[in-house]
């Protein structure tokens, strides 16, 4: 795990699915670990934090 990460999936790997040049990973989920903190997204190129919501 990452230091100062949002959270964590733990998984095994059930497939690797060729996609344009890449490969999917498709894995079923374990456990799963969550921080609280916003995560990173990746979009257009470059990462971006999601906006809190109000309550």
């Amino acid at each position: 795990m990452l230091a100062g990460c949002a959270g964590w999936i733990e998984g095994r790997v059930r497939s690797r699915v060729p996609a344009a040049g890449s490969r999917l990973i498709i894995a079923q989920a374990a456990a799963a670990w969550s921080s609280g903190l916003s995560p990173l997204i990746y979009r257009d190129h470059t990462y971006h934090r999601l906006a809190a919501q109000e309550t």
